[in-house]
């Protein structure tokens, strides 16, 4: 059985969780201005931030969030997306208060803060004295690479690393408060959280990391008594994996609104290639030297700042590994060694396990890659090496700890000078010698890998020109659904902010369109109307595509108008006749086919349009929207079949010379059943954490009263 944590005094852990808290605000103080025009860096921040931008829109204009982001290629949806982070509070809640400019870095400032707080709590829990706590929640701010790479563009990548600390802590609380219910419900909340942070690529790392800590302590200590049987099945804390499995059960249920559409759909998401098996990216011992440069170094020139994971300084890990080791164990906590030498064993072969496996040298994960496909997802060595970096830190603050507690706490080190020397005045100044030591190199330690904040660019002005070209163009057609091929990405802000949509991105991730019922050719790739050009080749070479210089647009410099267009392209909405299209065969469908609809009426979710039938022919009704399973439509209120017209939605509207109302809505089925698992399963959090079997008790009907007569002998005859 575990001892009980000593009681720490309430105000103590006040201002540790201030200190904490300072730090954070410390080292990310480049993202805590509130300039808007200032924005975060990165090439696709903006992009992959775009949940952000359209859903704090939607709330101010609608009061409600959207389900379909209408604003990137031919849409996308808005919350079941693997990339959305609409329902993370942490991440979502700044921007619907302050925009989403400076909503998205007030998030980052809070993240900071959060992986401090975990950072603390983990300590909390593995039973580390105050200067343990606090190193290890320092360097759990400061480490990387949450700050290179959030400042890379990868916003989601960085943020949800700030769960990883939060995790462990709550498999450990689980393992030491066996009786207590808030743990279980704990660490469901953080994995759905972390889930919904944007990014599933840690979700992994993480779950394994529970699974391994579950692992080593479920096997029960010699020491404890056994009840009589197989020794084999006495030894298992069944308790324990009922705990954590019913924790996994309710990750599943809380992230079901999200969850159950993006594996629903999960045939309709192209994205990155499976990693090869062969592949090797670098040398172990090259990668590990990273975990320990403050210096802005990438190692080989193929790399970069992403794979920035420092953690503690050489010289400090050496100072605690390599100079103390002579007078005391590695390792040192004697309080309750067996708990804390097991939480090394995990540190250990965690952070090994995920650097051989980011460096591909781990043939169990060759093995893995050859035999199941979906783990290759997961393999960039910098997203590794932010998970061993948890782990070596966890390891520095576990030294520092017992270094303090053999010194200073216990004082075993003056004990034993003073039996050697008989000098105890030369223990005492070793009492206090060895304290400052250990304070002042743990504070300069903490304070290089914090400062590591300043080494990565924080914000950036987006461009000029491409704001004033937008802006323009939205002057000239204020009410119109406009297109625009954009030429960068670090501009998709604007376009939201002008209601205009982004087309053509080059990304990993991009969502397929349903398998088309109506013309077998693509029809989401499809040029659009207007495009951003600031170079003369490049305008050159789109003129020799159909496109022309829009007299009148914004110049820059000595270049030709910023904006081109090209007339003979699709229509947002258009018709063409059902027995024109049917006998098309992929690629024959041109813009000359097609009759424009410009009755139409485009909101959030939502896409209405009046169409006058051909009394002659049927017609076939196309809106320049992704075919994704959710969509419905009806026709003068009635449900009609929805169509996927060459991968975007339409409709047939029968014969007749009478004008229909076309209504197309975003409304996915899916969505709504997780919405119901997750609001079932948060009343089931509450319930148990509130004991609620006692409440069903209390409401069994009593038994009857039935009358007890006294019992007589027999008679005897």
């Amino acid at each position: 059985m575990l001892k009980p944590l000593p009681k720490v005094a309430f105000y103590r852990v006040i201002l540790e969780l201030l200190l904490v808290i300072y730090a954070a605000l410390f080292a990310s103080q480049a993202y805590a201005n509130s300039n808007s025009t200032l924005a975060l860096t990165g090439n696709e921040a903006q992009w992959l931030t775009n949940s952000a931008f359209v859903e704090s829109v939607s709330l101010r204009t609608t009061g409600r969030f959207t389900l379909w982001q209408p604003w990137l290629g031919r849409g996308e949806p808005a919350i079941d997306n693997p990339f959305s982070f609409a329902l993370n509070p942490i991440s979502i809640v700044p921007s619907l208060l302050y925009g989403s400019v400076n909503g998205i870095k007030y998030s980052i400032v809070l993240y900071a803060i959060f992986a401090g707080i975990g950072g603390w709590v983990l300590g909390r829990v593995l039973g580390l004295g105050w200067l343990g706590r606090l190193l290890l929640a320092l360097l759990c701010v400061g480490r990387g690479n949450m700050h290179s790479i959030i400042s890379d563009g990868y916003f989601q990548l960085g943020v949800t690393q700030s769960y990883l600390a939060w995790v462990a802590a709550a498999v450990l609380a689980i393992i030491r408060f066996r009786t207590r219910r808030y743990p279980v419900v704990l660490l469901a909340i953080l994995l759905t959280l972390m889930f919904w942070a944007g990014n599933i690529y840690y979700t992994l790392p993480a779950v394994i990391s529970v699974g391994l800590l579950t692992l080593v302590f479920m096997v029960k200590p010699k020491k404890e008594p056994q009840a009589e049987g197989d020794w084999w099945w006495n030894r298992i804390d069944v308790v324990l994996l009922q705990r954590v499995g019913l924790a996994l059960l309710l990750t599943v249920g809380l992230s079901a609104i999200t969850s159950l559409s993006i594996f629903g759909n999960q045939q309709y998401i192209g994205g990155h290639p499976n990693e090869s098996p062969d592949a090797t990216y670098e040398s172990p011992l090259l990668a590990a030297a990273q975990f320990f440069v403050t210096e802005r170094y990438y190692g080989p020139a193929v790399w970069n700042q992403t794979y920035y994971s420092v953690v503690a300084p050489a010289w400090f890990v050496a100072l605690i590994f390599l100079i103390f080791p002579p007078i005391t164990p590695v390792f040192q906590r004697f309080r309750e060694s067996r708990f804390q030498r097991r939480v090394i064993a995990v540190a250990l072969f965690t952070a090994i396990f995920f650097l051989f496996w980011g460096t591909g040298t781990n043939p169990i994960m060759k093995w893995i890659y050859a035999n199941l496909p979906l783990i290759g997802q997961w393999r960039v060595l910098s997203r590794m090496m932010t998970v061993c970096a948890l782990w070596i830190g966890v390891l520095v603050a576990l030294r520092v700890d017992g270094l303090w507690n053999a010194a200073v706490t216990s004082k075993r080190w003056n004990e034993a000078v003073a039996r050697v020397l008989r000098t105890p005045s030369i223990a005492s100044w070793l009492h206090y010698g060895v304290a400052l030591v250990l304070i002042v190199t743990s504070g300069v330690a903490s304070y290089e890998v914090l400062t590591s904040w300043f080494n990565f660019g924080a914000t950036i002005s987006p461009p000029e020109m491409t704001n004033l070209c937008i802006g323009w163009l939205r002057a000239q057609h204020p009410n119109e659904f406009i297109s625009v091929w954009g030429n960068t990405y670090d501009s998709v802000a604007t376009y939201f902010a002008n209601g205009m949509r982004f087309t053509h991105i080059n990304a990993d991730f991009h969502p397929i369109g349903m398998t088309p019922t109506i013309y077998p050719g693509d029809l989401s790739d499809v040029q659009p109307e207007y495009l951003i050009s600031y170079d003369t080749t490049e305008q050159r070479f789109w003129m020799q595509r159909g496109y022309e210089i829009v007299e009148g647009a914004p110049r820059t410099g000595d270049y030709l108008p910023c904006l081109m267009s090209n007339w003979n392209t699709f229509n947002y909405a258009f018709s063409i006749p059902l027995d024109t299209l049917q006998g098309m065969e992929a690629g024959e469908l041109t813009p000359r086919w097609t009759t424009p609809i410009n009755a139409v009426s485009h909101q959030f979710d939502h896409i209405g349009m009046i169409v006058t039938g051909n009394p002659e022919k049927d017609l076939v009704i196309v809106a320049q929207e992704l075919a994704w399973p959710g969509w419905r439509v009806t026709i003068d209120g009635l449900s009609a079949q929805l169509e996927s017209v060459g991968t975007l939605i339409g409709v047939v509207v029968p014969k007749s010379g009478i004008p229909h109302r076309i209504l197309f809505v975003y409304d996915p089925p899916l969505v709504k059943i997780g919405s119901v698992l997750t609001l079932g399963t948060i009343l089931f959090c509450v319930l148990y954490l509130l004991h609620g079997e006692r409440l069903i008790g209390r409401g069994e009907p009593r038994p009857k009263h039935v009358p007890v007569y006294p019992s007589f002998p027999p008679l005897s005859i």
